[in-house]
Formats: structure tokens, sequence, C-alpha cells
């Protein structure tokens, strides 16, 4: 009985440990109306660090987003469906993403493989 117990407790550890990084948003984090989404993305850029060190950065102008990420771009549409930003890449894999707020701190989970990163809005 006790060692079930310490393999539940711990189980949700070595996820994390085992994937490297985050993939459940923080306590507390909420999805955000649609309406807030877009206006705290549009015109925005928007900076993010995944847990492999990539630095990436957005911008989101009125329907177009353009993404750098070291030697890599691309350029796509975007939008938001409920909670979720939506993009349609030229090159990289599209789909939509969860975005969830903590305080003024927003949160994304990525398309391809369920990291939570932060994103700092510029």
């Amino acid at each position: 009985m006790r060692i079930a117990l310490i393999a539940c407790l711990f189980a949700p550890v070595l996820a994390i440990a085992q994937a490297g990084f985050p993939t459940e948003f923080p306590v507390g984090a909420t999805p955000l109306q649609r309406d807030d989404l877009q206006k705290k993305l549009a015109g925005r850029v928007v900076l993010m660090t995944y847990a492999n060190g990539a630095e990436v950065r957005s911008e989101f102008k009125d329907t177009y987003a353009y993404v750098n990420s070291g030697k890599s771009s691309d350029t796509g549409m975007w939008r938001v469906q409920e909670s979720q930003l939506c993009i349609d890449w030229q090159r990289f894999p599209s789909g939509c993403s969860d975005v969830r707020v903590v305080s003024e701190l927003l949160y994304v989970k990525r398309v391809t493989n369920g990291e939570i990163v932060q994103m700092v809005l510029k």
C-alpha cells in the first residue's frame, strides 16, 4: 500500500523530469476571454524561451504573425478561438495553443510538445 502511495505522489514529478519541461499550467492559471486575449496580442511582440534554451520572438500584426527562432523564421495568419491562440504557419506546424493567465503573466501550451512557456509581452 505504501509503495503504491509513493508511486502516485512521485509519478507527476517523474513525468516532468523525463520530459524536461512543465506540461501543466501554473496553479491558479485561468483562460482568458477571446477579446481579452486578442487585445493582449494584437500589435505586440512576444518573447519566449523554451526549456531547450531556444529563444523565440513572435510579432502579432492585425491578422499576420511573424516568428524568429535562431536561424528559422516563418509567417502565418493568426486568430483567437475562445482562449486559444491559433496560427496557420506556412512552414512550421500549425495549430491552436491553449493560453492561460496568472495575474498579468501569460502562459501558452506549445502545439508541438505540450510544453508550458511564459509569454513575455513587449
